[in-house]
C-alpha cells in the first residue's frame, strides 16, 4: 500500500465520522420537530386554562400554531428522508439537504413565534451543527438562509397579530439588528473553528503518515524492495490470529548458482541479479506479498488462488529469471528452484515454514524444478 491510499484510507475514516454526525444532525432535526410540537400542545392548555390566555378561538389557535408548523416540520422531515435515504447520493448532497432543512425548520418555529425575540438564537444552531463537516461553502449557505430566514421572518411575514413590526418599533428594530450581528459574528466564529479542525486534521494526517512510513521502513529490505524476514513474521501472526493458515501457500524460492555470479562477476552484479529477480516475482505475484527471507532467499505467501495458479506463477518467474540472466549475466546458467508448501488447519507457523524449505532442498537437486510438499 503506497502513501496515497494509505491517506485515502484515512480520510475514508474521517468521511465514516461526518456519516455519524450526518445520522445524529437528522435526528436532531426530527427531535427539535417533536419538541416544539409538545410545547405548542403544552402551551394551548396552560393559556387555555389561562383567563385570557388565549385571545383567538381554540380552532383557530390550534390552526396556526399547531397544525401549521407541524405540517410545515412533516414536509421538511420528508424532504431530510428521501434526500438521505439513498446512500448512492453523494455525501456532500445529504449534508446540504439535511443543514438546509433544519433552517427551514427553524424558520417555521420562528415566524410563527417571532413575538418571542429570544427565538432568534434558533438560527444559530443550524449554522454550529454544519462545523463539523469541516465544509466553508456549506457552513457560509448554511449562514446565509438562517439570515435570510430571519429577515423574512421579521419584515415580510405577521403571523403573530400581537407582534410589533421591527419597521413600527425602535426596541424591536434594534433587537434585531443585534441578533443580525450576533448570527455573523456565530458564523464567523465557526468559520475560525473549522479553519483550526482542519488545520488539526492535517496534522493528525501528516503524523500518522510518518508513523507508517517509518514502519514500512521496519519492514522493508532496503536493498531489493521486497518485504523483510520482520514483515512476514507479522503475515504470518496475522494469518494465525484470524485462522487463515489453511487458506495460503507459502513458497521459498532460492537462485542457483547465486555464489557463482558473485565470484565471477562481483557482488554488485550479484546485488543486480538480485534486485532485478525481486522485481520479476513483485510483479508476477501482485497482488501476493513478497519477502526477503536472508541472502537470495525469498518467500511468497499466496492466498486464494489454486495450486496450480501458484505453480504456473512460479514458472513464469523462473522464466522470466533466466531470460534477464542470458541477457545480462555472460550466459551464466542461472535460475531459481521453488519449494510450496499449503496450508492446513492442522500446522503451526513453524511447521508451514519448515515445510516449505524442505520442499525447497528437494527443488535444489535438480535446480530450477518446483517441489511441492508432500
Amino acid at each position: 500500500m503506497n502513501d496515497n491510499n494509505y491517506i485515502s484510507q484515512i480520510q475514508q475514516e474521517y468521511e465514516k465520522i461526518n456519516c455519524r454526525w450526518l445520522k445524529l444532525h437528522r435526528m436532531i432535526a426530527l427531535s427539535s420537530a417533536i419538541v416544539s410540537l409538545a410545547m405548542e400542545i403544552i402551551m394551548f392548555f396552560l393559556l387555555n386554562s389561562m383567563n385570557g390566555g388565549i385571545t383567538a378561538s381554540p380552532v383557530i389557535y390550534l390552526a396556526k400554531y399547531i397544525f401549521t408548523p407541524c405540517a410545515l416540520n412533516i414536509i421538511f422531515l420528508i424532504l431530510i428522508y428521501f434526500g438521505t435515504r439513498n446512500q448512492i447520493t453523494p455525501m456532500r448532497v445529504r449534508e446540504y439537504v439535511v443543514s438546509l432543512c433544519f433552517v427551514a425548520i427553524c424558520f417555521s418555529l420562528f415566524f410563527i413565534h417571532n413575538i418571542f425575540s429570544a427565538l432568534y438564537l434558533l438560527f444559530a444552531i443550524p449554522i454550529m451543527m454544519t462545523t463539523v463537516y469541516g465544509n466553508y461553502l456549506l457552513t457560509t449557505i448554511t449562514a446565509a438562509a438562517s439570515l435570510l430566514a430571519l429577515t423574512a421572518g421579521e419584515l415580510w411575514i405577521t403571523w403573530d397579530p400581537d407582534k410589533v413590526s421591527v419597521l413600527n418599533s425602535e426596541d424591536a428594530f434594534v433587537n434585531f439588528l443585534i441578533s443580525i450581528i450576533i448570527l455573523t459574528g456565530f458564523y464567523s466564529a465557526s468559520l475560525v473553528v473549522i479553519h483550526f479542525e482542519r488545520q488539526k486534521n492535517q496534522a493528525s494526517i501528516t503524523k500518522e503518515l510518518e508513523r507508517y512510513q517509518m514502519h514500512q521502513e521496519l519492514l522493508t529490505d532496503r536493498l531489493t524492495g521486497l518485504y523483510n524476514r520482520t514483515a512476514l513474521q507479522e503475515a504470518f501472526n496475522d494469518l494465525e490470529t484470524k485462522r487463515l493458515l489453511d487458506t495460503c501457500r507459502l513458497v521459498m524460492v532460492d537462485i542457483d548458482n547465486f555464489k557463482t555470479i558473485n565470484d565471477t562477476l562481483g557482488h554488485l552484479k550479484g546485488d543486480e541479479c538480485l534486485i532485478a529477480f525481486s522485481s520479476i516475482l513483485k510483479e508476477r505475484c501482485a497482488p501476493h506479498p513478497v519477502y526477503r527471507f536472508g541472502g537470495d532467499e525469498i518467500c511468497i505467501l499466496f492466498q486464494g488462488i489454486s495450486l496450480d495458479q501458484t505453480l504456473a506463477i512460479c514458472r513464469e518467474s523462473n522464466q522470466s529469471l533466466e531470460d534477464y540472466c542470458a541477457q545480462t549475466l555472460a550466459g551464466l546458467p542461472i535460475s531459481a528452484s521453488f519449494g510450496v508448501a499449503c496450508g492446513r488447519p492442522d500446522l503451526s507457523l513453524y511447521e508451514l515454514l519448515k515445510n516449505a524449505d524442505t520442499a525447497l532442498y528437494e527443488s535444489k537437486k535438480q535446480k530450477g524444478s518446483i517441489s511441492v510438499y508432500q
